[in-house]
């Protein structure tokens, strides 16, 4: 979602500058998902950039990073970020418009199918990454704590699909799924009750959806935490695992661990 700040000038709203070339982009791709009539010409206006020239011209597209003006049988390709702020706050307002009106053009049916397709994008894009535990030895009955990412490894901005099948909807990127293995002869840690979840040697110790903002730029990280309570574990050493999930698949994106030692 886009920040909002009032315009000194003309009580308008804009976005702040750091965001605003992210919205564009967002605004655009979410536009070319619904299928919308992104080429449907806008009404003629004067544009400006911000060295202060003009040109009146309306509205046709964007392509990527650019704005595609059509004057006089001929198209015009400017920078998003060189157009003056009146015309970023112009634009912006009407692909919110534009994206608005396809949302209400768009069936149920290709609205399944785009989500469908985000995802595998997504599956695709987002690895895990920077696995790190805040202890390697500790004494039984201490916590230790492993932080890792899912970063989106692609050169682009993702939009993450709206997720209805839960109790509220979420913005999620698939589940995640931990498991603890006791290494050595024996694979026993009686702090887990009979009832829990095995897979041979592991230990289910608990999974989740991975709920995420609605766009993740190139680079960007989806911070997780899992803590693992290590009362009744016996001495040894021991993995902790962490699988990347489809949402309600048992498809195993990736998988990737950490060992500690209880002493």
């Amino acid at each position: 979602m886009c920040v909002h700040l009032v315009h000194p000038h003309s009580q308008k709203t804009t976005t702040t500058p750091s965001l605003a070339l992210r919205c564009f982009l967002v605004l655009g791709m979410t536009l070319l998902q619904l299928s919308a009539q992104t080429n449907a010409p806008g009404k003629f206006r004067v544009w400006h950039n911000s060295e202060g020239m003009k040109i009146e011209a309306r509205f046709l597209k964007m392509e990527g990073k650019t704005v595609v003006l059509s004057a006089k049988g001929r198209q015009y390709r400017y920078p998003i970020n060189s157009l003056s702020v009146d015309d970023q706050i112009y634009l912006n307002e009407l692909l919110a418009k534009m994206v608005e009106d396809a949302k209400k053009n768009v069936s149920p049916e290709r609205i399944a199918a785009r989500d469908s397709a985000n995802l595998e994008t997504i599956y695709e894009a987002m690895k895990l990454q920077d696995l790190e535990l805040s202890k390697e030895v500790v004494t039984a009955g201490e916590k230790v704590e492993l932080d890792y990412a899912f970063v989106n490894t692609s050169g682009q901005d993702l939009v993450v699909p709206l997720n209805s099948n839960y109790s509220r909807p979420y913005h999620l990127i698939g589940t995640g799924q931990a498991w603890i293995e006791r290494m050595g002869s024996s694979d026993h840690i009686p702090a887990f009750s009979r009832n829990i979840a095995r897979q041979g040697r592991r230990y289910a110790a608990g999974g989740a959806i991975i709920q995420a903002p609605e766009s993740i730029a190139p680079g960007g990280k989806v911070a997780r935490k899992k803590t693992v309570d290590t009362t009744g574990y016996p001495a040894g050493t021991y993995t902790i695992y962490i699988e990347y999930k489809k949402l309600r698949t048992d498809w195993i994106l990736e998988t990737k661990s950490a060992a500690f030692r209880v002493e």
